[in-house]
Protein backbone atom coordinates (compact mmCIF):
# COMPACT_ATOMS: atom_id res chain seq x y z
CA UNK A 1 0.00 0.00 0.00
CA UNK A 2 1.61 3.59 -1.30
CA UNK A 3 2.08 5.95 1.85
CA UNK A 4 -0.18 8.30 -0.19
CA UNK A 5 -3.17 6.22 0.83
CA UNK A 6 -1.55 5.11 4.31
CA UNK A 7 -1.79 8.45 5.47
CA UNK A 8 -5.16 9.52 3.41
CA UNK A 9 -7.02 6.34 5.16
CA UNK A 10 -5.29 7.26 8.54
CA UNK A 11 -6.78 11.32 8.28
CA UNK A 12 -10.35 9.81 7.51
CA UNK A 13 -10.32 7.32 10.30
CA UNK A 14 -9.88 9.90 12.35
CA UNK A 15 -12.00 12.54 10.81
CA UNK A 16 -14.81 11.22 9.24
CA UNK A 17 -16.26 8.62 11.17
CA UNK A 18 -18.08 7.40 13.95
CA UNK A 19 -18.68 4.40 15.92
CA UNK A 20 -22.27 2.50 15.50
CA UNK A 21 -23.49 -0.04 17.31
CA UNK A 22 -26.32 -1.13 14.23
CA UNK A 23 -24.65 -3.97 13.34
CA UNK A 24 -24.86 -6.12 16.52
CA UNK A 25 -25.35 -10.06 14.54
CA UNK A 26 -23.43 -11.84 11.76
CA UNK A 27 -26.18 -11.55 9.18
CA UNK A 28 -26.83 -7.71 9.57
CA UNK A 29 -22.81 -7.24 9.95
CA UNK A 30 -22.40 -8.73 6.70
CA UNK A 31 -25.47 -6.54 4.84
CA UNK A 32 -23.77 -3.54 5.87
CA UNK A 33 -20.59 -4.37 4.79
CA UNK A 34 -22.14 -5.44 1.38
CA UNK A 35 -23.84 -1.51 1.94
CA UNK A 36 -20.72 0.39 2.80
CA UNK A 37 -18.01 -1.48 0.61
CA UNK A 38 -19.13 0.65 -2.57
CA UNK A 39 -19.76 3.89 -1.28
CA UNK A 40 -16.13 3.86 -0.43
CA UNK A 41 -15.05 3.19 -3.32
CA UNK A 42 -14.38 6.27 -6.15
CA UNK A 43 -15.77 4.20 -8.79
CA UNK A 44 -18.04 1.52 -9.69
CA UNK A 45 -16.70 -1.77 -8.85
CA UNK A 46 -18.97 -4.81 -9.40
CA UNK A 47 -16.27 -7.30 -7.97
CA UNK A 48 -17.08 -5.99 -4.49
CA UNK A 49 -19.84 -8.11 -3.54
CA UNK A 50 -17.53 -11.42 -4.58
CA UNK A 51 -14.86 -10.71 -1.63
CA UNK A 52 -17.27 -10.73 0.98
CA UNK A 53 -18.33 -13.68 2.24
CA UNK A 54 -20.53 -13.79 5.44
CA UNK A 55 -20.93 -16.66 8.51
CA UNK A 56 -24.52 -17.39 7.76
CA UNK A 57 -25.77 -16.09 3.89
CA UNK A 58 -22.97 -18.03 2.41
CA UNK A 59 -21.66 -20.57 4.60
CA UNK A 60 -19.86 -22.79 2.74
CA UNK A 61 -18.02 -20.83 1.01
CA UNK A 62 -17.48 -18.38 4.23
CA UNK A 63 -16.03 -21.79 5.65
CA UNK A 64 -13.74 -23.17 3.13
CA UNK A 65 -12.30 -19.53 2.76
CA UNK A 66 -11.47 -19.65 6.77
CA UNK A 67 -10.10 -23.09 7.25
CA UNK A 68 -7.76 -22.55 4.03
CA UNK A 69 -5.33 -20.88 5.89
CA UNK A 70 -5.74 -22.40 9.90
CA UNK A 71 -2.27 -23.71 10.41
CA UNK A 72 -3.09 -25.14 13.96
CA UNK A 73 -6.10 -27.70 14.65
CA UNK A 74 -6.44 -26.78 17.77
CA UNK A 75 -8.22 -23.32 16.77
CA UNK A 76 -10.09 -25.21 14.06
CA UNK A 77 -13.11 -26.53 16.35
CA UNK A 78 -16.89 -25.83 16.55
CA UNK A 79 -16.43 -23.70 19.41
CA UNK A 80 -13.67 -21.14 18.34
CA UNK A 81 -14.71 -17.80 17.75
CA UNK A 82 -15.52 -16.75 14.47
CA UNK A 83 -15.69 -14.19 12.32
CA UNK A 84 -18.65 -12.37 11.02
CA UNK A 85 -17.81 -11.80 7.67
CA UNK A 86 -14.34 -12.69 5.65
CA UNK A 87 -13.38 -10.30 3.26
CA UNK A 88 -10.74 -11.02 1.13
CA UNK A 89 -9.23 -8.29 -1.46
CA UNK A 90 -7.97 -8.33 -5.00
CA UNK A 91 -6.88 -4.69 -4.88
CA UNK A 92 -5.19 -1.78 -2.40
CA UNK A 93 -9.15 0.09 -2.78
CA UNK A 94 -10.53 -2.95 -1.44
CA UNK A 95 -8.25 -3.00 1.30
CA UNK A 96 -8.95 0.48 2.44
CA UNK A 97 -12.62 0.06 1.79
CA UNK A 98 -12.68 -2.75 4.10
CA UNK A 99 -10.86 -0.81 6.97
CA UNK A 100 -12.87 2.46 6.67
CA UNK A 101 -16.21 0.79 6.87
CA UNK A 102 -14.98 -1.74 10.16
CA UNK A 103 -14.55 1.67 11.22
CA UNK A 104 -17.59 3.36 11.18
CA UNK A 105 -19.68 -0.17 11.35
CA UNK A 106 -17.70 -0.16 15.09
CA UNK A 107 -16.46 -3.64 14.02
CA UNK A 108 -13.02 -5.13 15.41
CA UNK A 109 -11.02 -5.78 12.13
CA UNK A 110 -8.25 -9.11 12.63
CA UNK A 111 -6.16 -9.03 9.41
CA UNK A 112 -4.77 -12.46 8.35
CA UNK A 113 -1.47 -12.83 5.76
CA UNK A 114 -1.68 -16.75 5.69
CA UNK A 115 1.65 -17.40 7.46
CA UNK A 116 2.05 -19.14 10.82
CA UNK A 117 0.24 -17.76 13.90
CA UNK A 118 0.41 -20.21 16.51
CA UNK A 119 -2.46 -18.32 19.13
CA UNK A 120 -4.78 -17.58 15.46
CA UNK A 121 -5.38 -13.98 17.03
CA UNK A 122 -5.05 -13.06 12.80
CA UNK A 123 -8.54 -14.50 12.73
CA UNK A 124 -10.39 -15.25 15.81
CA UNK A 125 -10.84 -12.15 19.15
CA UNK A 126 -12.17 -12.28 22.04
CA UNK A 127 -14.72 -9.24 20.99
CA UNK A 128 -17.79 -10.13 19.80
CA UNK A 129 -18.33 -8.49 16.66
CA UNK A 130 -15.17 -9.14 13.87
CA UNK A 131 -14.17 -9.33 10.81
CA UNK A 132 -11.40 -10.51 9.17
CA UNK A 133 -9.43 -9.20 6.37
CA UNK A 134 -7.23 -11.89 4.66
CA UNK A 135 -4.64 -11.16 2.42
CA UNK A 136 -4.16 -14.11 0.43
CA UNK A 137 -4.96 -12.98 -3.35
CA UNK A 138 -1.61 -10.27 -2.48
CA UNK A 139 1.26 -12.33 -2.82
CA UNK A 140 3.43 -11.03 -5.56
CA UNK A 141 6.83 -11.33 -4.94
CA UNK A 142 9.70 -8.34 -6.87
CA UNK A 143 12.99 -9.66 -6.48
CA UNK A 144 16.06 -7.28 -7.61
CA UNK A 145 19.15 -8.96 -7.46
CA UNK A 146 20.87 -5.81 -8.73
CA UNK A 147 20.27 -3.97 -5.58
CA UNK A 148 19.88 -7.22 -3.50
CA UNK A 149 16.26 -6.23 -2.30
CA UNK A 150 12.82 -8.04 -2.35
CA UNK A 151 9.07 -6.22 -2.18
CA UNK A 152 7.01 -8.99 -1.19
CA UNK A 153 3.41 -8.83 -0.84
CA UNK A 154 0.94 -9.15 2.83
CA UNK A 155 0.13 -12.68 1.69
CA UNK A 156 2.92 -14.58 0.10
CA UNK A 157 4.35 -17.10 1.90
CA UNK A 158 7.74 -17.84 2.92
CA UNK A 159 8.12 -20.70 0.14
CA UNK A 160 6.83 -18.53 -2.45
CA UNK A 161 9.53 -15.66 -1.00
CA UNK A 162 12.08 -18.84 -1.76
CA UNK A 163 11.20 -19.63 -5.27
CA UNK A 164 11.12 -15.91 -6.34
CA UNK A 165 14.95 -15.87 -5.24
CA UNK A 166 16.02 -18.60 -6.27
CA UNK A 167 14.37 -17.97 -10.19
CA UNK A 168 17.16 -14.53 -10.12
CA UNK A 169 20.17 -16.24 -8.56
CA UNK A 170 21.05 -19.19 -6.96
CA UNK A 171 23.51 -18.01 -4.60
CA UNK A 172 20.91 -15.04 -2.97
CA UNK A 173 19.12 -16.44 0.44
CA UNK A 174 16.99 -14.75 3.08
CA UNK A 175 17.16 -15.59 6.61
CA UNK A 176 13.82 -17.26 7.58
CA UNK A 177 12.52 -19.96 9.72
CA UNK A 178 10.89 -23.19 8.87
CA UNK A 179 7.03 -23.75 10.64
CA UNK A 180 5.28 -26.76 10.91
CA UNK A 181 2.28 -27.14 11.56
CA UNK A 182 1.19 -29.52 15.23
CA UNK A 183 -2.31 -31.61 14.59
CA UNK A 184 -3.47 -33.31 16.65
CA UNK A 185 -6.75 -35.29 15.67
CA UNK A 186 -7.76 -38.03 18.35
CA UNK A 187 -11.07 -35.57 18.65
CA UNK A 188 -10.54 -35.14 22.63
CA UNK A 189 -9.40 -32.75 24.54
CA UNK A 190 -7.66 -34.45 27.44
CA UNK A 191 -4.14 -35.10 24.65
CA UNK A 192 -4.50 -31.46 23.46
CA UNK A 193 -3.80 -30.73 27.33
CA UNK A 194 -1.42 -33.09 27.54
CA UNK A 195 0.64 -31.39 24.79
CA UNK A 196 0.06 -28.27 26.35
CA UNK A 197 0.95 -28.66 29.52
CA UNK A 198 3.82 -30.34 28.35
CA UNK A 199 5.06 -27.21 26.59
CA UNK A 200 4.31 -25.18 30.05
CA UNK A 201 6.01 -27.38 32.17
CA UNK A 202 9.08 -27.08 30.10
CA UNK A 203 8.85 -23.06 29.85
CA UNK A 204 9.38 -23.53 33.61
CA UNK A 205 11.83 -25.50 33.53
CA UNK A 206 13.91 -23.26 31.55
CA UNK A 207 13.29 -19.83 33.82
CA UNK A 208 16.83 -20.17 35.52
CA UNK A 209 18.60 -20.20 31.90
CA UNK A 210 16.74 -17.54 29.97
CA UNK A 211 16.77 -13.26 30.10
CA UNK A 212 15.61 -11.81 33.05
CA UNK A 213 13.87 -8.61 34.17
CA UNK A 214 12.30 -9.00 31.84
CA UNK A 215 12.23 -12.27 30.86
CA UNK A 216 12.13 -11.84 26.68
CA UNK A 217 10.09 -13.63 24.09
CA UNK A 218 10.26 -14.18 20.85
CA UNK A 219 7.18 -11.90 18.67
CA UNK A 220 7.12 -14.74 15.55
CA UNK A 221 6.25 -17.22 18.24
CA UNK A 222 3.46 -15.64 20.03
CA UNK A 223 2.30 -16.76 23.43
CA UNK A 224 -0.75 -15.24 24.83
CA UNK A 225 0.12 -17.07 28.23
CA UNK A 226 2.67 -14.21 28.90
CA UNK A 227 -0.08 -12.34 29.02
CA UNK A 228 -3.37 -10.39 27.03
CA UNK A 229 -4.60 -7.16 26.88
CA UNK A 230 -7.08 -6.05 29.43
CA UNK A 231 -9.40 -3.26 29.37
CA UNK A 232 -8.79 0.10 28.39
CA UNK A 233 -6.88 3.60 29.62
CA UNK A 234 -4.48 2.52 32.27
CA UNK A 235 -5.34 -0.83 32.40
CA UNK A 236 -4.97 -1.69 29.07
CA UNK A 237 -1.65 -0.13 29.23
CA UNK A 238 -0.27 -1.86 32.32
CA UNK A 239 -1.79 -5.06 30.62
CA UNK A 240 -0.26 -4.59 27.28
CA UNK A 241 3.56 -3.50 29.11
CA UNK A 242 3.76 -6.68 30.33
CA UNK A 243 4.24 -9.02 27.27
CA UNK A 244 5.41 -5.98 25.10
CA UNK A 245 8.63 -5.12 27.36
CA UNK A 246 8.90 -9.17 27.08
CA UNK A 247 8.57 -8.87 23.32
CA UNK A 248 10.25 -5.33 22.65
CA UNK A 249 12.23 -5.11 25.65
CA UNK A 250 13.65 -1.69 25.41
CA UNK A 251 11.93 -0.76 22.18
CA UNK A 252 8.66 -1.27 23.99
CA UNK A 253 8.16 2.70 25.29
CA UNK A 254 9.20 4.00 21.92
CA UNK A 255 6.09 1.74 20.33
CA UNK A 256 3.80 2.74 22.19
CA UNK A 257 4.48 6.39 21.96
CA UNK A 258 4.39 5.73 18.06
CA UNK A 259 1.19 3.75 18.89
CA UNK A 260 -0.74 6.76 20.62
CA UNK A 261 0.41 9.27 17.82
CA UNK A 262 -1.04 7.32 15.30
CA UNK A 263 -3.75 5.48 16.66
CA UNK A 264 -5.02 6.84 19.46
CA UNK A 265 -8.22 5.35 19.32
CA UNK A 266 -6.89 1.88 19.24
CA UNK A 267 -8.36 0.64 16.19
CA UNK A 268 -5.99 -1.38 14.97
CA UNK A 269 -6.04 -4.18 17.89
CA UNK A 270 -5.26 -7.62 18.77
CA UNK A 271 -5.19 -9.32 22.57
CA UNK A 272 -1.30 -8.75 22.37
CA UNK A 273 -1.35 -5.12 19.98
CA UNK A 274 1.00 -2.13 21.59
CA UNK A 275 -1.38 -0.23 23.88
CA UNK A 276 -2.14 3.28 23.49
CA UNK A 277 -0.87 5.65 26.52
CA UNK A 278 -3.23 7.10 29.13
CA UNK A 279 -3.86 10.23 29.37
CA UNK A 280 -1.61 11.72 26.42
CA UNK A 281 -2.87 13.92 23.92
CA UNK A 282 -2.52 12.52 20.61
CA UNK A 283 -1.27 14.25 17.30
CA UNK A 284 -3.44 16.30 15.46
CA UNK A 285 -3.73 14.50 11.72
CA UNK A 286 -3.80 17.20 8.75
CA UNK A 287 -5.03 16.75 4.98
CA UNK A 288 -2.33 16.07 2.40
CA UNK A 289 -2.43 18.74 -0.68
Amino acid sequence: MSSLMFYSLAFFLCSCFTLSNGASDPNSIYKSFLQCLPAQSSKPDPSISTIVYGSVTNSSSYTAVLQAYIKNSRLNTTSTPKPAVIITPTKESHVQAAVLCARKLGVQIKIRSGGHDYEGISYISSEKNFVVLDMFNFRTVNVNIATETAVVEGGAQLGELYYRIWEKSKVHGFPAGIQYSVNWNEGDPKPEQNYLNQSRVLYKFMTEYVSKNPRGAFLNYRDLDIGVMKGTGKSGYNSGKVYGEKYFMGNFDRLAKVKTAVDPGNFFRNEQSIPVIPGSKSRKMTTLN
